[in-house]
């Protein structure tokens, strides 16, 4: 009787944007993509905000939703369970993972102890996801440097094999000298 939702952290502008959440109306997604994070903005965006769960058993009534609730209640959203994802490494907040029921609810123990595992997992995906994307610029500046730079590189093996070459290093060998022996290009 539950959807859940994963909302996103644009640290720099302070936002929420959609993750996951397909069980959610897509009417609904769309008009919470883009959420403000703040002290009272609604459930996930308070806890992005506060850094704390935040539990609105009534979204009809909890003044944190009064400019969000014409939003929720349309679509049978009528409580939001919210905990903030955080990265699991340095702490900050990436997101958060919500809980919405079709009438006013707050979580049991059992409820408790699963959404903190699954915010656990979000975290854990997220921040793989967001180190994936990190390392892929990484590469693409080096593969680049590497490629454009005047002076001859080489990536070579434990062994001493080249491995790869970048351009200048085989102009200056005059032949292609990926597999041969470092140590042998250098006399």
């Amino acid at each position: 009787g539950s959807r859940c939702s994963i909302l996103l952290l644009d640290q720099d502008a302070g936002t929420l944007h959609h993750g996951a959440g397909a069980r959610l109306p897509e009417h609904y997604r769309r008009a919470i993509d883009g959420l403000r994070i703040g002290p009272s903005a609604g459930s996930c965006g308070t806890a992005a905000y506060t850094r704390q769960e935040v539990v609105v058993a009534d979204i009809a009534t909890d003044p944190r939703w009064d400019g969000y609730r014409e939003q929720a209640l349309p679509f049978g959203l009528r409580s939001c369970w919210s905990r903030p994802v955080l990265d699991v490494d340095r702490g900050g907040v990436l997101g958060t993972f919500a809980v919405y029921h079709q009438e006013p609810w707050t979580p049991d123990r059992p409820a408790v102890e699963l959404v903190e595992r699954l915010t656990h997992v979000a975290a854990i995906a997220i921040g793989t996801s967001a180190l994936h994307g990190r390392l892929v610029e990484s590469e693409a500046r080096f593969r680049s440097t590497f490629e454009a730079a005047g002076l001859g590189i080489a990536l070579v093996d434990p062994s001493g094999r080249v491995q790869e070459a970048n351009a200048a290093l085989v102009q200056i060998a005059g032949r292609p000298v990926t597999g041969e022996s470092f140590a042998g290009l250098l006399v």
